[in-house]
């Protein structure tokens, strides 16, 4: 692997995601160039789920999605309060606007 990180074909890009770096080896982590993301606020979780249901047509109340992000523990990501999102969604029953 670390020969494939060194050199890699030029049509191959690696993408390693994790919320524990700690456990990528020192010799792979020399390889990679690192980005360290913040957590969204819960405002910016809000927003950006309204902004998706709209693009989906599927009629929302603000309130309500404003209380998906406290729903969560804090180390919980964007991707969980999506899942959240489909499971509330599909719970309510699906109603898209005409």
């Amino acid at each position: 692997m670390l020969k494939t990180l060194e050199e890699p074909p030029e049509h191959l890009k690696f993408i390693l995601a994790t919320t524990d770096p700690q456990k990528i080896p020192v010799t792979v982590l020399s390889r990679c160039l690192q980005f360290n993301l913040k957590q969204m606020p819960p405002a910016a979780i809000a927003a950006h789920l309204g902004r998706v249901l709209k693009t989906k047509n599927v009629e929302f109340d603000r309130e309500a999605l404003a209380l998906i992000p406290a729903l969560q523990p804090a180390a919980c990501g964007t991707r969980s309060r999506f899942s959240t999102r489909r499971s509330l969604t599909a719970a309510a029953g699906l109603r898209r606007r005409a």
